[in-house]
């Protein structure tokens, strides 16, 4: 059976073809009008549109919502309708042109079709002609389709000058002497290359030793008593130090993973000299820096009796963490001086093609420092040291202003983690009543630098670059930024879920995904630079209200990968939002331990400390009101923003992981048997 035979004999079926919409039919032996053209293609395209209205239907219940079935069902219609209106018109032309060569008016009676025409040949034609090149059609129209409102899009995004790549985000490099990244002691985490072989991508370290010495740096983990209660020592703080001081006699030297030392060949091939083992480290820091320590057999290890040692009662906490901690004393004192550098860059990557950020080890080894200076902080407090706790709690909060300085969401977070640390270093000192006026003056000068508003909008860029170089990889089959995807920092290996996305997903489908991408990124970064911009979040439907402000709802294909993509995103000005107020309320609470130093008593009002000791009263970025303060009968005060539900609820303290209700309220020292150490958020 020949494909004329095919094409003539579906023409011949008037409903098939659409000619029974036809007036008059036509001869066989005279050539189609134009109207049986558009008329052959419209029973494909209301049967393609029935079919998407009836899918439309079954998903009205569901998250899927929406006319996106009939909108791809009219696409699939026409295509179908187009191809099927050529084909068909060309071989009813054809053929009647040769019945007028012919002189006949009608065809003769064609020949009874055989089995295997019947069951093999139509179904072939059926498929290839009439399924397959109308689906090819439809994708090719949706790619034209999906690349016009792409560049529609990435113009807008020119002229508004938004940075498409990190090279544009990030200000020029500053010279080495004044870049914290590079400092000796840092340097080797960002001398680093990757390199793509054998179909994957492998991290290569220039400097393995001078990366495991710092990462050597850091206390063994803390081991509870036997008698800990979590909601216990949440409350009072007896316990914290302890818990150091436990894990550093259960194991006096940090065990960490190294990676065995591989010869550069063998590293480039993505493969291991040997696997993975714990590490002991000290002796003088490995002989200050030739770190060729042998792991030690366990016949040289004794057992640790983890019971006796959770039972013990430590006399003097703060003397144990602080002789453990002199031993890493050079690379304390180098990191506390190169946090005085006024600017960090260097740990973001630039590939070839594509943007490449740090390994994630990198966000950890900055809040390892800050967890460092932070414990020393606590002892030095208790140990009478107040000049080196007040030196400690500083380097915090330079740590907490540079030391991590990708424009990332992840490195904002960490430098939200930093910070929080540190405040609650300012909060534990101020509650100890140990610093003087000029340092409390210098506390409050480095707090009023925190800016966590831009720090947000920065980040949400770099978010939009990190997920602009997503997109461009899945079009392009290159992903960048694969070791964040996988888990892996050393080695990637290709063929993941999102390396298969540019397979199995249209390029058009693709580039739409990328513009609501970008629109959900406009709609964040204009609520994120808006003056009112913490306050705005106390609305109930914040996050519900991104997504569809930015168009992504209901959900629909081309809005499942931005969603996955940036699933984190909505709560990270809320975050951000948290802590710039803990940055208000500690510059206020500073303010007030001045006032307290010069005057015998805190003032009965904040407006009280101007212009002495503030130049203004700070507003509680959560309702644009002054923050709630009220001095205390028992000599202290309580200092207090409204949250997230915008209400004064009087300064009674949200719960922990619950926002929705109560204030965030400046913590109040509480009166304990021991120290008191929070390696984390202040008891907001």
């Amino acid at each position: 059976m020949t494909l004329q035979r095919y094409l003539t004999g579906l023409a011949d079926r008037r409903w098939l073809s659409g000619h029974a919409l036809l007036p008059n039919r036509p001869r066989p032996d005279h050539s189609l009008p134009p109207v049986a053209i558009l008329i052959q293609a419209l029973p494909p395209l209301l049967l393609a549109l029935a079919i998407g209205a009836i899918l439309a239907a079954a998903i009205s219940g569901t998250a899927m919502r929406g006319a996106w079935p009939l909108h791809g069902a009219l696409l699939m219609g026409l295509s179908v309708g187009i191809i099927q209106s050529a084909l068909l018109t060309l071989a009813w032309n054809r053929r009647a042109a040769q019945l007028r060569n012919a002189q006949l008016t009608t065809p003769a009676e064609p020949a009874p079709r055989r089995a295997w025409q019947t069951w093999l040949v139509a179904p072939f034609y059926t498929l290839v002609l009439l399924l397959i090149t109308p689906l090819f059609l439809a994708v090719a129209i949706d790619n034209v389709l999906g690349t016009l409102a792409w560049n529609r899009a990435r113009a807008g995004l020119v002229a508004r000058s938004e940075p498409l790549s990190f090279a544009q985000l990030l200000p020029p490099r500053p010279p080495d002497d004044q870049n914290f990244a590079l400092s000796p002691l840092l340097r080797p985490l960002v001398e680093y290359e990757w390199v793509v072989t054998n179909n994957r991508t492998a991290l290569v370290w220039k400097d393995p030793a001078g990366r495991n010495r710092l990462r050597a740096i850091g206390l063994p983990n803390p081991i509870q008593p036997a008698n800990y209660n979590r909601r216990t020592a949440t409350n009072d703080g007896r316990y914290p130090l302890d818990t150091y001081a436990r894990g550093i006699r259960a194991h006096p030297i940090r065990r960490i993973d190294f990676d065995l030392p591989p010869d550069l060949a063998t590293r480039y091939g993505v493969s291991r000299t040997g696997p993975r083992e714990p590490v002991a480290i000290d002796p003088a820091m490995a002989a200050r820096y030739g770190l060729a320590v042998p792991p030690p057999t366990p016949a040289a290890t004794p057992p640790v009796d983890l019971d006796a040692i959770r039972a013990a009662v430590i006399a003097d906490p703060a003397a144990e963490v602080l002789a453990y901690l002199q031993r890493f004393e050079p690379e304390l004192a180098e990191i506390a001086e190169a946090s005085r550098r006024p600017a960090s860059y260097g740990w973001i990557s630039a590939g070839p093609d594509l943007d490449i950020s740090p390994p994630l080890s990198h966000f950890a080894i900055a809040k390892t420092l800050s967890t460092l200076f932070r414990t020393r902080a606590a002892a030095r407090l208790v140990a009478g040291d107040q000049d080196g706790a007040h030196h400690d709690t500083l380097v915090l909060l330079r740590l907490a202003t540079i030391s991590v300085p990708d424009p990332v969401l992840i490195a904002h977070l960490v430098r939200i983690a930093q910070t929080a640390i540190a405040f609650s270093a300012v909060a534990e000192g101020l509650g100890a009543r140990a610093w003087s006026d000029p340092q409390l003056a210098e506390l409050q000068d480095l707090i009023a630098r925190f800016d966590f508003q831009t720090e947000a909008v920065r980040a949400m860029r770099g978010e939009r670059v990190f997920g602009h170089s997503m997109f461009e990889g899945m079009i392009r089959g290159v992903l960048p930024n694969q070791h964040l995807l996988e888990h892996s920092e050393d080695a990637a290996p290709h063929g993941t879920p999102f390396q298969r996305i540019p397979g199995l997903t249209p390029y058009g489908l693709l580039r739409r995904s990328q513009v609501l991408q970008h629109r959900l990124y406009d709609t964040l970064i204009a609520r994120l630079e808006a003056p009112d911009w913490a306050a705005a979040m106390t609305r109930s439907d914040y996050e519900s209200s991104l997504y569809t402000d930015a168009g992504l709802e209901p959900m629909r294909p081309s809005v499942i990968l931005p969603r996955m993509l940036t699933a984190a995103i909505a709560t990270a000005g809320t975050k951000a939002a948290r802590q710039e107020v803990t940055a208000r309320l500690a510059r206020v609470a500073c303010a007030l331990e001045r006032h307290r130093l010069r005057h015998g008593s805190f003032p009965g009002r904040l407006d009280q400390l101007v212009p002495a000791f503030l130049p203004s009263v700070p507003l509680d970025p959560m309702d644009g009101q002054p923050l709630r303060y009220r001095p205390l009968d028992n000599g202290w005060f309580q200092l207090w923003s409204v949250a997230l539900n915008g209400r004064d609820d009087g300064g009674v303290m949200s719960t922990p992981g619950s926002d929705a209700e109560g204030d965030w309220v400046w913590p109040i020292p509480i009166p304990s048997v021991g120290p008191r150490l929070v390696l984390g958020p202040p008891p907001l």
